[in-house]
């Protein structure tokens, strides 16, 4: 559970119903504490999920909200695997490639550190890159039950942002940048469980697929509606290898001006896919291939099918319908 930044302070916290006493710990994190998460093993039984909030002076905006990101699986369903790949993500990489890259990491529950720091790195900007209005675009996605990475900013030992939060992920947009180093950090929040399982994985920890994509780009030159779009959106990975986990994609994208988007699938065991696409105002057609052959096209922006090991090529194709057209194009994936 995971609640993110509002206009008033958001407390949540989980209780075993009969005894009133506390089932997890809650941990505040992101700039200024203001996000707060609930990660933990629950043993059967009732829970209370309690949600309070303290009022600011002048009061609430009559019509105020606030944003939580929820999930709940039976523990036998989840698989944690023990075995990770040794990549490590480059920013120099990422941001030559400009494409979002697959990688793995080791997570491990424990009972000191509330977050633990996963990666880091620097990135120096140059005094031409300054007087060229440069943006960093930096964008995360992983599973929200099992892992939830998230990203965190730093220019002189100070946060620039706190990362908005996408179905699958969080992205931000931070500029234009000043000469100078900044600093690209990535965290996760601890999970707790029963006493037998914490030392186990606080030891040998569990394996996680996550993406991540970093760009510089220029906003000179650039129509203000192409920019607009591009603000707190991630972009579509090129190559899924879900590596034997399950793998949910689901968010918002733009659409290309090509108007295709193609994925490969690396498949090392029979699976099942499921895809939807929706573009309002447009049609979307998806079709995957194996090599050169069709094997599966959809109906309506809908392919649901079997699949074997290999690798496939997924391609999503968005045809607008002729009529008015949104300055900000996007599909639902």
């Amino acid at each position: 559970i995971t609640t993110h930044q509002t206009t008033v302070s958001l407390m949540i916290s989980l209780k075993e119903k009969a005894t009133g006493r506390l089932a997890c710990r809650t941990v505040t994190h992101g700039i200024g504490d203001k996000r707060s998460t609930i990660f933990c093993r629950l043993d059967p039984g009732a829970y209370l999920l309690n949600f309070a909030a303290d009022l600011p002076l002048g009061g609430m905006h009559p019509c105020d909200d606030f944003f939580v990101q929820l999930a709940l699986r039976p523990a036998s369903s989840v698989e944690l695997r023990q075995s990770c790949g040794a990549a490590k993500p480059r920013l120099a990489d990422l941001i030559s490639s400009q494409q979002p890259q697959q990688f793995e990491a080791n997570l491990k529950f424990g009972l000191g550190k509330k977050t633990r720091q996963l990666w880091t790195e620097d990135i120096e900007v140059t005094p031409v890159q300054a007087v060229s209005k440069t943006y960093l675009k930096i964008g995360i996605t992983s599973d929200f039950l099992t892992s939830d990475l998230r990203l965190q900013i730093n220019h002189n030992g100070h946060p620039l942002a706190d990362p908005r939060p996408s179905t699958g992920g969080y992205a931000e947009l931070v500029g234009p940048l000043d000469a100078g180093t900044y600093t690209v950090e990535v965290y996760y929040v601890q999970g707790r469980s029963g006493a037998t399982e914490d030392a186990q994985l606080s030891t040998q920890g569990y394996c996680e697929s996550f993406s991540l994509s970093a760009q510089l780009m220029s906003r000179m030159g650039t129509p203000r509606a192409d920019w607009i779009c591009k603000l707190g959106r991630v972009d579509m990975p090129t190559t899924i290898a879900p590596g034997g986990s399950p793998y949910t994609l689901d968010s918002d994208y733009v659409i290309p001006d090509s108007g295709t988007q193609e994925i490969t699938l690396e498949i090392t065991q029979p699976s099942v896919l499921r895809i939807e696409v929706v573009a309002m105002g447009a049609e979307a057609r998806v079709r995957l291939y194996n090599g050169g052959i069709s094997v599966g096209r959809s109906t309506g922006g809908e392919l649901f099918m079997p699949m074997a090991v290999g690798s496939f090529r997924l391609k999503i194709r968005v045809t607008e319908n002729g009529k008015e057209q949104d300055p900000c194009p996007k599909m639902s994936v």
